[in-house]
């Protein structure tokens, strides 16, 4: 029961810290997260909101991970995390 929840709530269910934070930087928008360990952390993207593409992946160690999207492309983008308990 408990990883059928899991897999239907996603990280609601992990109880971990969702918060994904942004600075516009001189590099482009970088993004920053706070990992737990032994938790995969992917930062996807998206420009319609129902597409993902997963631009990053790491699996969580304790520390912060930040990623900056350069501007190579000059789409407006969505971001979220997907995490993913081992």
């Amino acid at each position: 029961m408990s990883r059928l929840l899991r897999n239907q709530l996603g990280f609601y269910a992990l109880r971990l810290d969702r918060h994904l934070h942004h600075d516009q930087v001189v590099e482009g928008l970088r993004l920053e997260w706070t990992t737990r360990t032994n938790i995969l952390f992917e930062l996807q993207s998206s420009t319609n909101l129902v597409q993902w593409q997963t631009r990053y992946a790491v699996f969580g160690d304790g520390n912060p991970r930040a990623w900056t999207n350069t501007g190579d492309d000059n789409l407006v983008l969505f971001h979220r995390l997907k995490l993913t308990g081992q």
